[in-house]
């Protein structure tokens, strides 16, 4: 599944077709809507499905705003307004430039000092279920790393486990060539401070027994 950067490239017809040839399989490109959507789904799971809430993706390109409760949407859109199309057009050349960002982190954090903590707990939580399942996951600097990249090593199984995981609700980034050696294909699973242990429990099952499926670390 690609997003901003190949909705939006001069050449993205030309990188598509490259996938496909070389995978098997046409990508599929979302919508900013459709992208917004699945970010909501992916994030609200962890709150009450009676309870209405908001959901805003920064991305690299686009940013998603997402407002609804449980499977109802009220308002999806996108904007084009990611982080690197930002820092192109006015670039942070200095730390001073950080100041009023870092100002406004510390704000938030010191209002919620939990957060922090929880989201290193549920990091850990994920590698050792991760582990019990003998799934392999790409070392990081650290147990509490809350951005567990998974290996699905070839380029195909890994767009094929990927779209596998995203119509059983689980949605993950695939890492492939050029981004990381041929061979060494990663799903990229990111955690949030507001997924719960459950939510955890149930995204490492339905991996497992997807990369099962596909023969992947056998």
């Amino acid at each position: 599944m690609r997003t901003s950067a190949a909705r939006d490239a001069v050449n993205g017809q030309d990188f598509l077709k490259a996938i496909e040839q070389a995978a098997g399989i046409p990508p599929i490109i979302l919508s900013g809507e459709e992208e917004a959507r699945l970010s909501f789904f992916g994030a609200s799971r962890a709150v009450k499905d009676e309870c209405f809430c908001g959901v805003i993706d920064i991305g690299g390109g686009s940013t998603e705003i997402v407002t609804g409760c449980g499977d109802n949407i009220e308002c999806a859109f996108s904007c084009q307004m990611g982080a690197v199309r930002l820092f192109r057009e006015i670039p942070i050349a200095r730390k001073e430039d950080m100041v009023p960002v870092m100002e406004t982190a510390l704000k938030i954090l010191e209002a919620h000092p939990e957060l922090p903590e929880t989201l290193q707990a549920r990091a850990l939580f994920m590698r050792n279920r991760l582990a019990e399942k003998n799934i392999r996951i790409r070392e990081s600097n650290g147990e509490r790393i809350p951005i567990i990249p998974i290996y699905t090593y070839e380029l195909e199984p890994t767009l094929i486990v990927t779209k596998d995981l995203y119509d059983r609700g689980v949605y993950v980034n695939s890492s492939i060539p050029p981004a990381v050696a041929p061979g060494e294909c990663l799903l990229r699973t990111s955690l949030m401070a507001t997924h719960t242990e459950a939510l955890i429990e149930e995204a490492v099952d339905i991996i497992a027994e997807v990369l099962n499926i596909h023969h992947i670390g056998e």
